[in-house]
């Protein structure tokens, strides 16, 4: 494949691409020659099935990420490894670091946005009640000592609502006996 057909390729939105093909006997095949090998003693990553080494180094003055990826041939007249090298400019992985940082973080932003719009509807929900029983107290005349209904509130506001209901109960009473007290 002529180079200039490979350049199409080997560019990236935010950095270059450059790969390397070696046979099993570790002459070029095909793509960019002197692609940096793995340096020695490089452990294989445990991280894919694939017999793959993760290294860093210098290709045409430019900091890259390589990796080196082996592969078993086997045909009738060869039978050995491989060898696949592609290497990335540190530019495209601080690009697509970026990228995936502020797509995360409006991701984060948008579900905390959404936990909050939640929580603020159900609490709403759930005073909604109270605030009927506080307009239910606001609204009523001095003098109206009726009970407050407790069908309207939730069962935890039963005891406060009895509670109310009770000391109105008493208040009335005790106007009664005030009322009966003028009177004689």
């Amino acid at each position: 494949v002529p180079y200039v057909a490979l350049d199409t390729f080997a560019y990236d939105s935010a950095g270059r691409i450059y790969y390397q093909v070696n046979d099993i006997d570790h002459k070029l095949i095909s793509g960019y020659e002197n692609l940096p090998a793995p340096p020695k003693g490089t452990p294989r990553t445990d991280d894919y099935p694939a017999l793959a080494t993760f290294y860093s180094g210098r290709y045409l003055g430019q900091d890259v990420r390589v990796v080196s990826l082996l592969k078993a041939v086997s045909e009738p007249n060869m039978i050995g490894m491989a060898e696949i090298r592609v290497a990335e400019t540190e530019e495209a992985r601080v690009s697509m670091a970026r990228s995936l940082m502020a797509d995360t973080l409006l991701r984060l932003g948008m579900l905390g946005i959404g936990a909050l719009l939640l929580v603020w509807i159900t609490v709403s929900a759930a005073l909604r009640p109270l605030e009927r029983l506080r307009d239910e107290v606001e609204d009523r005349q001095p003098d109206d000592l009726r009970p407050l209904p407790l069908v309207e509130v939730q069962r935890e506001l039963w005891p406060l609502v009895q509670a109310l209901n009770h000391f109105t109960e008493r208040l009335r009473v005790q106007f009664e006996r005030q009322a009966q007290f003028i009177a004689d």
